[in-house]
């Protein structure tokens, strides 16, 4: 079993929040660096921080009834005693971590798991891992009607930039001791496929917004709300005076962007929840990050400041895109109230201000930012070349960016740097200073979980110790399986192969492809130079008929075999014409990773 960097525990007991006008990527927090335990170089405030909020797990006892697990996982897990049975809100990710979690209620409860409840699609993958004896037709599993079409999206259409992007801002690719480690325990990983495999369990309720619902003596009622995803839900226990959410209550101020990538989440969407959870006025909320809230005075304090936050920004961002302000112009403009900025509940760790405001501009606008250089602007290696040519050389333009490195001007050390390295790609001296440039900036963030992350692992894959194009093993999300894409309907594995198409090799291509699964219908794929169109139904005249089964599909799908393979192992029946067979693999990229070199 693997884990990441130790746990956060610091003496330090300095509670200044003030916060230092001057930004950190210019050197505005360069006094502030500290080393945690591990030797990981941090911002001080962010390492008090991380001391405070990334505790050990602990199990509290809300009321007589409901618990809530929180510290093993970056989720927390909540548990509801029923009459004869238990409730559990949110899984982990992966099958290891259902396992650990049901060993943490097995210490005060021996009822069954009579339902799960996903308050979103992030925390499914270990929903397998919490049974222990039950069986699966006996467990009803609850979600937003949206959760498994937006899981299957995230493992799916986009898992391959998800499984990266998430490892980044995480820190899985970041070493566990040293100046660049990450920073706190991350999430659990494990040696054993099978703990280690995305393992949710299918969805058998999809509830309505407002549905009342009683399961074994608990009564429920659901609410969709939008938090850090599309399909969040927010859940009352009017009985246990409690609502437990994915909204954009956190311990920390909330992202309205991720740099991982994600929907555009509007902040008026962000806010309705919370109002929601204000008009509710239970006495217990319990957000699904960060310990519960006890008691009306602290969850209403919190809720509005979180509120009053996103309100802030948002309206100032209209206020400004009305205005014809550009994205540059409102980062430079737009700053919290200063009450604001300083409450603790507010406290920048997870994403900057900043990001918040550009994520806006282009949710809203769009890229175009009444530039008009920016509509067909000149490949980047041109306009850095132009430019050394300008400064004299590469010699007098690194010197340049050097200067600003040593003027603490750590942004424009880097953008300097990669303008060269556009130019001149092979520039060491050009890689290694703009990784110089980043790892100060990263060591010195308040935002110590995605700035720090990002820029600390794209600096080490510029240096070329770590390689940040491969996912990581120790990534946030299983990956997915094939039995969880046995889940979905193997007609979602063909319509993604529209995305697979290689657009050289299917440039001469001409074929309508039918797909026939064994006891799961049917679909098409009509195949035109370079495009490939998914039909519901199989064509009518089909060049070419593959008869397989869903676990076949799954397979293909991961690239685990090769059509060819498959077809000469007798997994897949071929009727039609023969020869397409490898023009077809070729074109939908449809060979086994093992066999090809494709990244």
């Amino acid at each position: 079993m693997k884990s990441g960097a130790t746990e956060t525990h610091i003496t330090d007991t300095h509670e200044d929040r003030s916060v230092n006008s001057e930004a950190f990527y210019r050197g505005g927090q360069d006094h502030n660096k500290m080393a945690a335990p591990n030797g990981a170089i941090v911002n001080g405030d962010f390492l008090r921080f991380a001391a405070k909020t990334q505790s050990r797990m602990q199990v509290h006892q809300v009321c007589e009834g409901l618990r809530v697990i929180t510290g093993y996982h970056s989720v927390n897990c909540i548990v509801v005693e029923g009459l004869t049975g238990l409730i559990v809100i949110e899984t982990g990710t992966k099958f290891g971590h259902g396992r650990d979690l049901r060993a943490i209620i097995r210490s005060f409860s021996d009822k069954p798991v009579k339902a799960l409840i996903y308050s979103h699609h992030h925390y499914i993958g270990g929903a397998a891992g919490l049974l222990d004896g039950e069986r699966i037709e006996e467990v009803q599993v609850f979600a937003h009607p949206q959760t498994e079409q937006l899981a299957a999206t995230t493992s799916n259409m986009l898992g391959p930039m998800q499984l990266r992007r998430i490892g980044i801002q995480f820190g899985a690719y970041l070493p566990d001791r040293g100046p660049d480690a990450r920073l706190g325990k991350g999430e659990k990983s494990f040696d054993d496929p099978h703990l280690n495999a995305f393992a949710p369990l299918a969805v058998t309720h999809a509830v309505a917004d407002g549905e009342s619902i009683t399961v074994d003596g608990v009564s429920m009622r659901f609410h969709h709300i939008i938090g850090d995803t599309r399909d969040s839900l927010a859940i009352e226990f009017p009985d246990l005076d409690a609502v437990v959410a994915n909204s954009a209550l956190a311990p920390m101020a909330y992202p309205m962007y991720t740099l991982r990538g994600d929907f555009f989440r509007t902040p008026d969407e962000l806010i309705a929840a919370l109002d929601l959870l204000r008009d509710l006025d239970y006495t217990h909320v319990i957000p699904v990050h960060g310990n519960p809230y006890l008691d009306r005075a602290s969850a209403q304090a919190a809720l509005t400041a979180h509120r009053d936050a996103y309100a802030f920004i948002w309206n100032q961002c209209l206020r400004a895109i009305n205005r014809g302000m550009t994205p540059d112009e409102m980062v430079a403009s737009i700053r919290l109230p200063e009450h604001l900025l300083n409450d603790p509940v507010l406290y920048p760790g997870y994403v900057d201000w900043e990001y918040g405001i550009r994520g806006i501009y282009r949710g809203l606008v769009g890229w175009y930012s009444e530039d008009g250089a920016d509509l067909h602007p000149p490949a980047r290696g041109e306009l850095g070349g132009v430019l050394v040519e300008g400064f004299g050389g590469a010699s007098a333009f690194l010197d340049r960016a050097r200067t600003a490195m040593d003027e603490r001007k750590y942004n424009l050390a880097a953008s300097l740097a990669s303008l060269l390295m556009a130019a001149e790609p092979d520039n060491r001296a050009a890689r290694q200073l703009k990784a110089a440039a980043l790892r100060a900036m990263a060591q010195s963030t308040r935002t110590g979980i995605q700035t720090r992350n990002f820029m600390l692992t794209e600096a080490l894959h510029l240096e070329g110790k770590t390689d940040w194009h491969i996912p990581s093993p120790h990534s946030f999300f299983g990956a997915p399986s094939v039995d969880s894409l046995m889940q979905r309907p193997p007609q979602e594995q063909v319509k993604l192969l529209e995305q697979r198409v290689d657009a050289n090799a299917a440039a001469a291509l001409r074929a309508n492809v039918a797909f026939r699964f064994d006891g799961h219908g049917e679909c098409g794929l009509l195949l035109r130079p370079s495009v490939a169109e998914f039909r519901s139904e199989a064509p009518a005249h089909a060049d070419v008929t593959f008869s397989l089964d869903a676990r076949t599909m799954a397979r293909l799908s991961l690239r685990e075999t090769g059509l060819a393979e498959a077809i000469e192992a007798g997994d897949v029946r071929v009727s039609g014409n023969e020869t397409l067979i490898s023009k077809i693999e070729k074109a939908l990229t449809l060979a086994s990773s093992a066999v090809s070199s494709e990244r």
